[in-house]
């Protein structure tokens, strides 16, 4: 990156290498093994939306799959997009769906909770912890208006090594209640 190496860095460090004053640029050279010349790419920085939420009809619209990257933006609209998938989907009548957690590593809880809700029924426990002492102690469960995504309607949950936090959290939670299989 701008003609430093990235070998042996810290993720955290060749971030901050990549970024810069918007409308700047960064040169990002990239070798290959058995590529005698390393390819170069200009790029202008500037500021970027994350989409954490993305979701289709597959197999002739029987089956809805989301992809959650990450349990993040709520303020730009993911619960709202991730919910209108699931309004898609039962508005298609899919006969089943998938929920896409691979190398999801996590992030806001309280939208972990609220996206679990829409699959369990009100007052369902999605995740108890447990602090060092009584008074620390939460349990959090689907809102009253829970269960937005008919019941009948069987999910499979994808996860992999790279699921973690607010992901085992929402894929716990519907396992542990019945209402999801994990893959």
């Amino acid at each position: 990156i701008d003609n430093k190496t990235t070998f042996r860095r810290p993720f955290g460090k060749i971030l901050n290498m990549i970024s810069g004053a918007i409308g700047s640029t960064v040169i990002i050279e990239i070798r290959r093994k058995g590529i005698p010349t390393p390819i170069k790419y200009y790029i202008k920085r500037g500021l970027f939306k994350l989409d954490y939420v993305r979701g289709m009809l597959l197999s002739g619209n029987q089956i809805g799959y989301i992809k959650l990257l990450h349990f993040f933006g709520e303020d730009t609209g993911s619960i709202e997009k991730f919910k209108g998938f699931l309004q898609k989907f039962k508005d298609s009548k899919v006969k089943g769906l998938i929920i896409d957690l691979r190398n999801n590593t996590g992030g806001h809880l309280r939208m972990a909770v609220t996206l679990s809700g829409y699959f369990l029924r009100p007052g369902q426990t999605v995740v108890i912890s447990r602090g060092r002492s009584k008074n620390q102690d939460r349990i959090l469960r689907a809102s009253d208006s829970a269960g937005f995504f008919p019941a009948n309607i069987p999910i499979i949950i994808l996860i992999n090594r790279g699921s973690a936090s607010a992901s085992e959290i929402m894929a716990g939670a519907l396992q542990d209640h019945g209402r999801a299989k994990l893959l």
